[in-house]
């Protein structure tokens, strides 16, 4: 039985194998020399499909020797090296065999492409970070410590996440405000349950303005203003 088609077994190097009649997947399948061929075309691919694929920009010689391999324009050995990497699709390949391997070099370059596209996609559906605060005890909790972290969801909103390492007593809670210099003017955020929560950050809220991040001790007294018992208060900064 003759051997298959160079562009059949370039289609099964891209996994689609249901472009491929049956009896020639049979025949690549009991034949070494097509499994081979099959595996050097799906090199490429399977580069292009890692998921953190190193990407090193050629010197011009290795420009050069692409440009003759595939047959291509010259002219494209000499492109500037600050270019966007791009699928060239050579117009006047030498032979057919060369055009095959172009094709699947093309493909390899698209998956790159679409994986990269993909991962800044999951990217910017990450939390942001835009903001941070080491959190510093004050003269009545030596020892205290704590930080914040101030993050942008991808819905636009944002979140204050509060650690210390201290506990409420029995008789007492730990509230979380954003204060202006001076805490002339603060808003509550809330309980800070245990030694970590993450709160609400008002919309509109000028964290410019409401730089400090303050924990306090409030005792249960039905009272919602500031107690004056700072246990530790940072500035965020960006």
């Amino acid at each position: 039985m003759p051997h298959p088609d160079a562009d059949l077994l370039a289609l099964l190097a891209l996994g689609e194998e249901h472009a491929v009649p049956a009896s020639d997947r049979l025949h690549v399948a009991g034949c070494a020399d097509c499994a081979a061929e099959v595996d050097r075309y799906a090199r490429p691919v399977r580069a292009a499909r890692r998921d953190e694929p190193v990407l090193e920009e050629p010197s011009p010689r290795v420009w050069a020797g692409i440009v003759d391999e595939l047959g291509l324009d010259p002219a494209l050995a000499g492109a500037p090296a600050d270019r966007e990497p791009a699928v060239v699709v050579p117009l006047r390949p030498r032979n057919r065999r060369r055009r095959i391997v172009a094709v699947v070099a093309a493909a390899a370059a698209v998956l790159v492409v679409g994986g990269t596209a993909a991962g800044l996609l999951a990217l910017r559906q990450q939390p942001q970070r835009i903001a941070a605060a080491s959190l510093d005890a004050f003269p009545g909790w030596p020892g205290s410590s704590g930080t914040a972290v101030v993050e942008a969801l991808p819905d636009g909103k944002r979140v204050l996440e509060v650690r210390t390492d201290v506990r409420a007593a029995s008789t007492s809670d730990h509230e979380v405000w954003l204060m202006t210099d001076g805490a002339k003017r603060l808003v509550s955020l809330g309980m800070l349950h245990g030694e970590r929560g993450t709160f609400a950050v008002p919309a509109g809220l000028d964290l410019d303005r409401f730089r400090l991040v303050d924990v306090s001790d409030e005792p249960r007294d039905g009272n919602p203003a500031h107690s004056g018992d700072s246990i530790v208060r940072g500035a965020l900064r960006s």
